[in-house]
């Protein structure tokens, strides 16, 4: 098994404290308390060196250390599927889906994160570098509806620098545009 980073429970557990938040429908509150509009819970992660981010309401739960069995005659960007306690759920490649080359999982599959999505239909997920933070920001909507990022957000890296990462669209993630089928 790989190793796991000394903070990743500690991280999973906070993300899964506010994913919880989000589901009860107190996202209400936390709007309230920072008093802005529009603003959401996002969950940052990298992958191949750029940030990307998701809004939380949109995920059931980060997973480690588990391996990705690959289904021969599945679509390219289909990496295979995992079992997360006892439900089978799709994996996909998220920078092949982007057009920015494919995750290298190299035999160690289970080295890396993965993100797995709710109220998609089908239990479906990402394979990730890293999930990096959780941060409440304002999301830009992008007015290009065929893309899988649909909007932009900033946030602060280390040393107070600003960042824009792209904000993913899961259902765009996960669905083949040429043919509108699911995986």
């Amino acid at each position: 098994m790989g190793d796991i980073r000394p903070d990743f429970e500690e991280k999973r557990q906070e993300i899964l404290k506010a994913c919880k938040k989000v589901h009860e429908k107190e996202q209400e509150e936390v709007v309230e308390t920072i008093g802005k509009e529009n603003v959401q819970l996002v969950l940052c992660f990298r992958l191949n060196e750029q940030l990307y981010g998701v809004e939380i309401e949109q995920i059931r739960e980060i997973a480690k250390n588990v391996e990705i069995y690959p289904v021969p005659g599945t679509k390219e960007f289909v990496l295979g599927v995992i079992n997360i306690r006892g439900e089978i759920c799709a994996v996909i490649d998220p920078l092949m889906r982007l057009g920015k080359g494919r995750v290298q999982i190299g035999n160690n599959n289970m080295s890396k994160e993965l993100i797995v999505f709710k109220n998609l239909g089908d239990s479906l997920a990402i394979v990730v570098d890293e999930v990096t933070d959780l941060i409440e920001t304002q999301i830009s909507l992008d007015t290009n509806t065929s893309s899988i990022i649909k909007g932009k957000a900033k946030t602060l890296e280390g040393n107070d620098k600003e960042k824009i990462i792209g904000i993913l669209d899961p259902e765009k993630l996960f669905f083949d545009f040429e043919t509108q089928e699911d995986i």
